[in-house]
């Protein structure tokens, strides 16, 4: 009997945090409108409540040498949001919309800077 009542609160316990998750992911996706409505808020809250994730998604992509540039590329997208640059996605989930903006962002952060990628090593041996 015991063991009937624990399994039906451990049920209701991952229903509600089902549900909770659920919520979350939806009010993620309205502060995202909002933002790109313009409210200054709203990208104050994506900063605060998702900074950190959009900040390792920068640093996935710049890479751990230039990791250190990746509050720049944060930064930009909260610019971006704020000046109205992008549109509403079509379709998906805001967290992964931002997480790519970010990433897309990264990659022509890195593409504008003249690193060194080690990519031309040697070269100048080459006869």
């Amino acid at each position: 009997m015991k063991t009937s009542n624990a399994r039906c609160l451990a049920a209701d316990l991952e229903s509600k945090m089902l549900e909770q998750e659920i919520q979350l992911i939806i009010e993620i996706d309205d502060l995202l409108a909002r933002a790109l409505d313009g409210d200054r808020s709203a990208v104050g809250a994506i900063a605060v409540g998702l900074g950190d994730l959009l900040l390792e998604e920068a640093e996935g992509v710049l890479g751990r040498d230039h990791a250190h540039e990746a509050t720049d590329v944060r930064q930009e997208f909260y610019v971006s949001l704020l000046e109205g640059v992008h549109v509403r996605p079509a379709y998906g989930r805001a967290i992964s919309w931002m997480c790519g903006v970010v990433r897309a962002i990264a990659r022509k952060y890195r593409a504008d800077r003249d690193w060194d990628w080690d990519l031309d090593d040697g070269l100048d041996e080459w006869p």
